[in-house]
């Protein structure tokens, strides 16, 4: 989202429109509608609803005693496949058109990146049995059929009709500060992918 105010010094606020402070304020907007109209939950995904997050946010004046004139910050979205990814940008598009026509603004709403939902595998699939069956072998564990918000390229191949299931183990520190995997739980999935080419469907 890139909201555009009116530029002005610090000391002068009736000359300027903090595009800052307004696209703070429209980013809770959107935020708290986002979350109120898209609240259905699935068990079947981890977490079970979709999700709205804050992230980025652009530099824009270089010193502190200007109010900045444009305020770019950006969302990311993970949807359950319940709803299209249009009704999303619907909301999106409207409240920030609402909310800059009352508060004398201008927005563009961009995509950066969209990725429509694919067919997801059959859980009776023979490459969902296998993996199942492997994973109770090495891993000695009972596997769950899950979806995540995460991409990954399995997509691509559901894309052109080839069922595909995902597995790895991992500490769930993706993107943090301290992202990494155990060795031990590498060489442990890799176990499990042998096992699973080996194992009868």
């Amino acid at each position: 989202m890139t909201v555009y105010g009116k530029q002005a010094h610090a000391s002068l606020p009736e000359l300027g429109l903090n595009a800052y402070r307004l696209g703070s304020e429209l980013t809770l907007e959107i935020d708290r509608k986002l979350h109120e109209t898209f609240n259905y939950e699935d068990p079947l995904f981890i977490p079970p609803r979709s999700t709205f997050e804050p992230t980025k946010v652009e530099p824009n004046v270089g010193n502190v005693n200007t109010i900045p004139g444009k305020h770019v910050f950006y969302i990311d979205c993970r949807i359950l496949p319940k709803y299209g990814i249009d009704e999303v940008l619907k909301v999106i598009r409207d409240t920030a058109n609402n909310y800059c026509s009352t508060h004398g603004c201008k927005v563009d709403v961009d995509v950066v990146s969209r990725e429509d939902p694919v067919q997801p595998t059959s859980a009776d699939s023979e490459i969902v049995r296998r993996l199942s069956k492997a994973i109770r072998i090495v891993k000695g564990l009972e596997p769950k059929l899950l979806g995540i918000g995460g991409g990954t390229y399995a997509r691509y191949l559901r894309a052109r009709g080839i069922p595909v299931a995902v597995w790895m183990t991992s500490k769930e520190t993706a993107h943090a500060p301290d992202e990494h995997v155990l060795i031990g739980d590498v060489i442990s999935d890799v176990k499990t992918l042998i096992a699973s080419l080996l194992a009868e469907p």
